[in-house]
């Protein structure tokens, strides 16, 4: 997260960008413009355990965000950088 907001702090990079780890690759030709925003279905999450760390955490962003969808799928996202770095600056998340 702190990668990705550091990338959002550089006037170097444009206002939507695309983040991809180091293990992805483009198999055909893909628009971008068009790529989908993935969300994945946390639910498994939620069978840990109550003293679980992750679960714990999800459950924290659920209960703020009840209709919040994640995206903590392993696949290229798009970023807005201004919509980030407000996000990053207004919900008290640990930077630096």
């Amino acid at each position: 997260m702190e990668k990705v907001y550091l990338a959002a702090l550089n006037q170097h990079v444009s206002e939507d960008f695309l983040m991809m780890n180091d293990d992805f690759f483009w198999l055909k030709e893909t628009s971008i413009i068009d790529y989908p925003y993935y969300s994945a279905s946390f639910s498994h999450i939620l069978d840990r355990p109550k003293a679980d760390p992750y679960r714990q955490d999800l459950q924290r962003t659920i209960d703020r965000f009840p209709d919040f969808k994640s995206f903590e799928i392993h696949k290229a996202i798009i970023y807005n950088k201004a919509k980030y770095i407000e996000a990053m600056q207004s919900h008290n998340w640990r930077l630096g």
